[in-house]
């Protein structure tokens, strides 16, 4: 049986969320030539891309992704990311990876790092966004919410497989939304306590949903610390 269409968020988030996420992290892509957003789906980043003068190109495997990327005008291709990163000849100079990292075991998640290195020329950047496990509700629910989800990726974990092909750490951070800036009165006072609780007792943040942001920068030279890039198989 094909349990890959099975999970109930398939079709992604509204597409006002998708923009709240990316657009405090545009800036990092900014004065890119050409940007490959990786998994691009139904194209809200290649569009927000578009709208900044930035060039970009995306792929992904869905059909129906593609088409609704086509319909809008936007340059996207059908087909696996590690295809398509082992075939296009183009130059690129800006990675975007949003929510695609989550659903590749490990080795394949090496994988593609290794080829987003190999792809930009130097200097070049890569952004990955993935869901943040240091969320209690991301962690036990969101996140096993998809069947094409495998593991997640903490950003600690992250920076040391970027950091192992070449790539030198720009950014780490969370993508955080506060569901407590909805609240009033005594639930936000309440709300602010638990929060404080399980973040200093238990490390965890309950009321804070949002995803990890890391952002690699591939040398213009020779890596100081003789980091070399494997060669992706």
């Amino acid at each position: 049986m094909d349990t890959r269409y099975l999970d109930i968020f398939h079709v992604g988030p509204p597409e006002e969320k998708v923009q709240a996420l990316y657009r405090p992290l545009l800036p990092y892509l900014e004065g890119c030539r050409l940007v490959l957003d990786v998994g691009c789906g139904r194209g809200t980043v290649l569009q927000m891309l578009a709208e900044r003068g930035i060039s970009a190109i995306g792929c992904d495997s869905e059909p129906e992704m593609v088409a609704e990327c086509r319909r809008r005008g936007l340059d996207c291709t059908e087909t696996d990311a590690l295809e398509f990163l082992r075939q296009t000849a183009r130059p690129v100079d800006g990675i975007c990876c949003g929510h695609v990292i989550e659903h590749l075991p490990t080795s394949v998640a090496m994988e593609l790092i290794a080829l987003c290195y190999e792809r930009l020329e130097p200097g070049g950047t890569l952004v990955i966004v993935t869901p943040n496990p240091a969320d209690l509700k991301v962690i036990t629910h969101y996140f096993w919410t998809d069947l094409t989800h495998v593991r997640p990726y903490p950003g600690v974990l992250l920076e040391e497989m970027l950091q192992h092909v070449g790539f030198s750490i720009h950014a780490s951070h969370d993508a955080i939304v506060d569901s407590l800036q909805s609240k009033t009165g005594i639930k936000k006072l309440v709300g602010s306590i638990v929060k404080w609780i399980a973040h200093r007792i238990v490390g965890i943040d309950v009321i804070l949903r949002g995803d990890t942001v890391v952002v690699g920068k591939k040398p213009r030279g020779p890596s100081l610390d003789g980091a070399v890039a494997p060669t992706a198989r």
